[in-house]
C-alpha cells in the first residue's frame, strides 16, 4: 500500500466492540469493547477528530466502565446493535456526499461465513440471536465502499477484524435464514476507484481466539502493539506480514489479509480480492447475452419462490407441512445454485 501524507482532519473511522449479545452469556466475550476503545483512542493520540469516530460498545456488565472512559475522551459511544450500526453505515459511509482520504473500520466480535451460492463473511450485531440471525454482510460493505459516486468515497480504507470465520449455522435453512437476516450494502458508482486492505484475525472456516483471562482478543492485541508509534496510514502489508509470522512462531493460526488495489494498477501480483475488481473476460456474443439475461431473469424468479416457501413455513406450525416446505426450499436453493453457476461460467467465459 503506497504511504503519503494524511491529514487527521480528513480521517474517519468505523469502530465496534462487542462483548454481549442478545443470544445470551454463552455468547459472552472479555475484550472486544476495551479492545475497540483503545483502537479509538490511538486515532485521538494521531489527530483524528472524535466526532470522525463513530463508535460502538457493547460491553459485558463488569466492563460497562469503558463507556464512561470513552465519553472521557470526547467520544460518543452508541450499542453495538444492528440498528444503530447499519443506520451509520448507510448515513456517514454508503450515502452520497460522504468523503475523505482514509476510512478505518476495526471490530471485534463474533462472527460466521456462510455459504449458499457463494462463501460470505458475516459479522453478528449485539441484539442477535439464534432467532433472528441479524448480522452485516461484511462481503457487501466492502464492495459498496469500493465504489466513488456523487463526490463521495474514501481514497484509502483499512479493514481490521476480529472474529471467527466459521459456519456457525449448519443446516440449509438456518444458512439461508442467517443470509436473509444479514444487512446488505449497495455499490452506488464505479467500482474499483478505493484501495483497501483487509486484515482477517482468522481465514474462512477457522476461528479466532479470545483471551479472557486478560481482557483482549490474540488478533487485536497484535494489531495493537503493531500500530503504536505508526502513521495513520501504516504499510498494511508490512504490518500484516509481521502479524503473520509474530504468529506463525508462536504455532498459532495466521491472521490472512486481502488486498483490493486501484482498477488499472499494474502490480498484479500481490493482488488478492474478496472479489475480483478487474474484468478480463472476452465480450459476450449476442447469442451469450441472450443466454446471459435469461438466466438473471431465471434467477430473480427462484429468489423470489425461496421467499414465498420461506415466508410460509414462518407462518404454518404443523410439524409434515415445514418438512415438506423444507424439502420444496432445498430443491429451489439446488436450482438458484446451478444457475448462478451458469451465469458465472458465462461471465467468465469459462468452458
Amino acid at each position: 500500500m503506497t504511504v503519503d501524507l494524511i491529514q487527521p482532519e480528513n480521517v474517519y473511522a468505523l469502530v465496534v466492540g462487542i462483548e454481549k449479545y442478545k443470544g445470551g452469556s454463552e455468547w459472552d466475550l472479555n475484550g472486544p469493547a476495551n479492545d475497540a476503545l483503545k483502537f479509538a483512542n490511538w486515532l485521538l493520540d494521531l489527530g483524528v477528530e472524535p466526532d470522525h469516530i463513530q463508535l460502538f460498545l457493547s460491553p459485558l456488565d463488569k466492563n460497562v466502565g469503558v463507556l464512561e472512559k470513552a465519553k472521557a475522551q470526547g467520544l460518543n459511544p452508541f450499542p453495538a446493535d444492528r440498528n444503530h450500526i447499519d443506520s451509520a453505515i448507510r448515513s456517514s459511509l454508503t450515502s452520497e456526499g460522504n468523503r475523505g482520504d482514509l476510512l478505518h473500520v476495526f471490530w471485534g466480535g463474533h462472527g460466521i461465513v456462510t455459504k449458499t451460492i457463494s462463501t460470505t463473511r458475516g459479522l453478528f450485531f449485539a441484539d442477535t440471536d439464534d432467532s433472528n440471525k441479524w448480522n452485516l454482510n461484511f462481503n457487501s460493505l466492502v464492495e459498496a465502499l469500493s465504489t466513488f459516486a456523487h463526490d463521495s468515497g474514501f481514497r484509502r480504507q483499512n479493514f481490521l477484524i476480529d472474529a471467527c470465520a466459521n459456519t456457525y449455522y449448519q443446516g440449509l435453512y438456518q444458512t439461508i435464514g442467517a443470509e436473509a437476516a444479514a444487512s446488505k450494502f449497495s455499490t452506488n458508482g464505479e467500482q474499483g476507484k478505493a484501495e483497501q486492505f483487509v486484515l482477517f484475525a482468522s481465514a474462512e472456516y477457522e476461528v479466532t481466539i479470545n483471551e479472557s483471562d486478560i481482557g483482549t482478543g490474540r488478533f487485536s492485541r497484535a494489531v495493537l502493539e503493531k500500530l503504536q508509534g505508526q502513521c495513520l496510514l501504516p504499510d498494511m502489508e508490512a504490518l500484516a506480514k509481521q502479524i503473520q509470522a509474530d504468529f506463525l512462531e508462536k504455532q498459532q493460526l495466521e491472521p490472512v489479509y486481502k488486498w483490493l488495489k486501484v482498477r488499472g494498477d499494474e502490480e498484479e501480483d500481490d493482488r488478492l480480492k474478496l472479489k475480483d475488481v478487474v474484468t478480463t473476460q472476452k465480450p459476450l456474443s449476442q447469442a451469450q447475452q441472450l443466454k446471459l439475461q435469461y438466466l438473471q431473469i431465471k434467477a430473480e424468479g427462484l429468489r423470489q419462490d425461496l421467499q414465498i416457501v420461506q415466508a410460509e413455513i414462518d407462518a404454518v406450525v404443523d410439524v409434515l407441512v415445514v418438512r415438506k416446505l423444507e424439502k420444496r426450499l432445498e430443491i429451489i436453493f439446488g436450482e438458484i445454485e446451478q444457475v448462478n453457476l451458469d451465469i458465472e461460467r458465462l461471465e467468465g467465459n469459462v468452458s
